[in-house]
Protein backbone atom coordinates (compact mmCIF):
# COMPACT_ATOMS: atom_id res chain seq x y z
CA UNK A 1 0.00 0.00 0.00
CA UNK A 2 1.39 3.63 -0.55
CA UNK A 3 1.04 6.46 1.53
CA UNK A 4 1.07 10.23 0.76
CA UNK A 5 3.88 11.48 -1.21
CA UNK A 6 4.27 14.38 1.65
CA UNK A 7 3.76 12.15 4.42
CA UNK A 8 5.64 8.46 3.25
CA UNK A 9 5.64 7.50 6.68
CA UNK A 10 1.95 7.13 6.72
CA UNK A 11 0.69 4.11 5.89
CA UNK A 12 -2.01 2.84 7.31
CA UNK A 13 -5.10 4.09 9.20
CA UNK A 14 -3.52 2.93 12.81
CA UNK A 15 -0.36 5.25 12.02
CA UNK A 16 -2.61 7.91 11.13
CA UNK A 17 -4.40 7.64 14.65
CA UNK A 18 -1.28 7.00 16.93
CA UNK A 19 -0.35 10.47 14.56
CA UNK A 20 -3.47 12.23 16.02
CA UNK A 21 -2.98 11.08 19.56
CA UNK A 22 0.59 12.13 19.72
CA UNK A 23 -0.56 15.65 18.45
CA UNK A 24 -3.59 15.97 20.78
CA UNK A 25 -0.73 14.57 24.17
CA UNK A 26 1.36 17.30 22.78
CA UNK A 27 -1.79 19.78 22.83
CA UNK A 28 -2.14 19.06 26.01
CA UNK A 29 1.20 19.54 27.45
CA UNK A 30 1.09 22.88 25.87
CA UNK A 31 -1.75 23.88 27.48
CA UNK A 32 0.05 22.53 30.88
CA UNK A 33 2.93 24.83 30.44
CA UNK A 34 0.78 27.84 29.12
CA UNK A 35 -1.44 27.79 32.55
CA UNK A 36 1.32 26.78 34.87
CA UNK A 37 0.03 23.55 35.68
CA UNK A 38 -2.72 20.55 34.65
CA UNK A 39 -5.09 22.09 32.50
CA UNK A 40 -9.10 21.22 34.08
CA UNK A 41 -9.85 17.60 33.48
CA UNK A 42 -12.73 19.09 31.00
CA UNK A 43 -9.69 19.99 28.43
CA UNK A 44 -8.38 16.52 28.65
CA UNK A 45 -12.09 15.32 27.26
CA UNK A 46 -12.04 18.20 24.70
CA UNK A 47 -9.42 17.09 23.25
CA UNK A 48 -9.86 13.11 23.18
CA UNK A 49 -12.88 14.02 22.18
CA UNK A 50 -11.85 15.93 18.96
CA UNK A 51 -9.15 13.63 18.21
CA UNK A 52 -10.91 10.91 18.30
CA UNK A 53 -13.38 11.58 15.17
CA UNK A 54 -10.64 13.03 13.43
CA UNK A 55 -8.64 10.44 13.78
CA UNK A 56 -11.65 7.94 12.54
CA UNK A 57 -12.48 10.22 9.53
CA UNK A 58 -8.12 10.78 8.68
CA UNK A 59 -8.23 6.38 8.72
CA UNK A 60 -11.00 6.66 6.36
CA UNK A 61 -10.09 9.20 3.97
CA UNK A 62 -6.50 7.60 3.99
CA UNK A 63 -7.98 4.18 3.12
CA UNK A 64 -10.33 6.30 0.21
CA UNK A 65 -7.23 8.12 -0.72
CA UNK A 66 -5.07 5.19 -1.03
CA UNK A 67 -8.24 3.11 -3.24
CA UNK A 68 -8.42 6.04 -5.73
CA UNK A 69 -4.18 5.81 -6.00
CA UNK A 70 -4.75 2.46 -6.90
CA UNK A 71 -7.49 2.53 -9.19
CA UNK A 72 -5.19 5.25 -10.69
CA UNK A 73 -2.82 3.22 -11.21
CA UNK A 74 -4.01 0.09 -12.30
CA UNK A 75 -5.97 2.62 -15.06
CA UNK A 76 -2.79 4.06 -15.92
CA UNK A 77 -1.12 0.94 -16.14
CA UNK A 78 -4.06 -0.58 -18.72
CA UNK A 79 -3.54 2.92 -20.45
CA UNK A 80 0.31 2.32 -20.91
CA UNK A 81 -0.54 -0.88 -22.11
CA UNK A 82 -2.79 0.20 -24.81
CA UNK A 83 -0.42 3.28 -25.60
CA UNK A 84 2.15 0.31 -26.18
CA UNK A 85 0.19 -1.62 -28.25
CA UNK A 86 -0.87 1.15 -30.34
CA UNK A 87 3.14 1.98 -30.87
CA UNK A 88 3.73 -1.41 -31.85
CA UNK A 89 1.43 -1.12 -34.45
CA UNK A 90 2.08 2.01 -35.63
CA UNK A 91 5.72 0.82 -36.08
CA UNK A 92 4.54 -2.03 -37.59
CA UNK A 93 2.60 -0.12 -40.27
CA UNK A 94 5.13 2.24 -40.77
CA UNK A 95 7.61 -0.74 -41.35
CA UNK A 96 4.89 -2.16 -43.69
CA UNK A 97 4.82 1.53 -45.28
CA UNK A 98 8.85 2.17 -45.87
CA UNK A 99 8.69 -1.21 -47.72
CA UNK A 100 6.28 -0.48 -49.84
CA UNK A 101 7.21 3.20 -50.41
CA UNK A 102 11.13 1.28 -51.61
CA UNK A 103 9.16 -0.96 -53.59
CA UNK A 104 7.34 1.99 -55.51
CA UNK A 105 10.51 4.13 -55.44
CA UNK A 106 11.85 0.93 -57.59
CA UNK A 107 9.15 0.61 -59.90
CA UNK A 108 8.94 3.89 -60.86
CA UNK A 109 13.21 3.88 -61.58
CA UNK A 110 12.63 0.77 -63.45
CA UNK A 111 9.49 2.53 -65.21
CA UNK A 112 11.92 5.51 -66.41
CA UNK A 113 14.77 3.94 -67.18
CA UNK A 114 11.85 1.94 -69.54
CA UNK A 115 10.09 5.15 -70.52
CA UNK A 116 13.74 6.83 -71.85
CA UNK A 117 14.48 3.45 -73.82
CA UNK A 118 10.90 3.70 -75.30
CA UNK A 119 11.45 7.31 -76.18
CA UNK A 120 14.64 6.58 -77.58
CA UNK A 121 13.41 3.75 -79.84
CA UNK A 122 10.56 5.65 -81.34
CA UNK A 123 12.42 8.60 -82.09
CA UNK A 124 14.77 6.73 -84.53
CA UNK A 125 11.78 5.98 -86.45
CA UNK A 126 10.11 9.02 -86.43
CA UNK A 127 13.04 10.61 -87.55
CA UNK A 128 13.21 8.31 -90.96
CA UNK A 129 9.52 9.05 -91.32
CA UNK A 130 9.54 12.86 -91.00
CA UNK A 131 13.29 12.38 -93.50
CA UNK A 132 11.54 10.65 -95.98
CA UNK A 133 8.09 11.95 -96.13
CA UNK A 134 10.24 15.32 -96.62
CA UNK A 135 11.91 14.24 -99.37
CA UNK A 136 8.94 13.02 -100.92
CA UNK A 137 6.82 16.25 -100.54
CA UNK A 138 10.09 18.38 -101.52
CA UNK A 139 11.07 15.98 -104.72
CA UNK A 140 7.90 14.36 -105.18
CA UNK A 141 8.19 15.72 -108.69
CA UNK A 142 11.50 15.10 -109.57
CA UNK A 143 11.87 11.55 -108.55
CA UNK A 144 11.99 8.87 -110.28
CA UNK A 145 9.60 5.36 -110.13
CA UNK A 146 12.10 3.62 -107.94
CA UNK A 147 13.48 6.68 -105.74
CA UNK A 148 9.64 6.97 -104.57
CA UNK A 149 8.71 3.82 -103.88
CA UNK A 150 12.31 3.45 -101.63
CA UNK A 151 11.11 6.42 -99.67
CA UNK A 152 7.60 4.88 -99.03
CA UNK A 153 9.11 1.35 -98.50
CA UNK A 154 11.54 3.42 -95.51
CA UNK A 155 8.04 5.25 -94.59
CA UNK A 156 6.42 2.23 -94.46
CA UNK A 157 9.55 0.16 -92.64
CA UNK A 158 9.43 2.88 -89.71
CA UNK A 159 6.20 2.60 -89.43
CA UNK A 160 6.07 -0.85 -88.77
CA UNK A 161 8.98 -0.45 -86.39
CA UNK A 162 6.83 2.06 -84.61
CA UNK A 163 3.91 -0.06 -84.37
CA UNK A 164 5.81 -3.03 -83.05
CA UNK A 165 7.47 -0.84 -80.48
CA UNK A 166 3.65 0.48 -79.05
CA UNK A 167 2.67 -3.31 -79.43
CA UNK A 168 5.38 -4.32 -77.14
CA UNK A 169 5.10 -1.54 -74.75
CA UNK A 170 1.48 -2.38 -74.62
CA UNK A 171 1.99 -6.06 -73.73
CA UNK A 172 4.60 -5.29 -70.88
CA UNK A 173 1.92 -3.11 -69.62
CA UNK A 174 -0.68 -6.02 -69.91
CA UNK A 175 2.30 -8.01 -68.26
CA UNK A 176 2.08 -5.96 -65.41
CA UNK A 177 -1.58 -5.45 -65.05
CA UNK A 178 -2.71 -9.23 -65.59
CA UNK A 179 0.16 -11.94 -63.89
CA UNK A 180 -0.81 -14.66 -66.27
CA UNK A 181 -0.09 -13.55 -70.00
CA UNK A 182 1.23 -15.74 -72.48
CA UNK A 183 4.83 -14.46 -73.35
CA UNK A 184 4.86 -15.23 -76.99
CA UNK A 185 8.41 -13.71 -79.60
CA UNK A 186 7.70 -10.71 -81.45
CA UNK A 187 8.31 -10.37 -84.68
Amino acid sequence: MSGLRIYPFIKTPGTLSIIITLLSLFITEVLERLLDGPPPSWVYLVVIACAWPLSYFSGWALNRYQKIVEEQNAELHKLTAELQEANTHLADQNRDLAKLTSQLEASNAELNAYARTVAHDIKSPLTALVQASDMLFRYADRLERHKLMQYAGRIQESSLHMVRIVDATLLLVGVRIHEDVSIEPLT
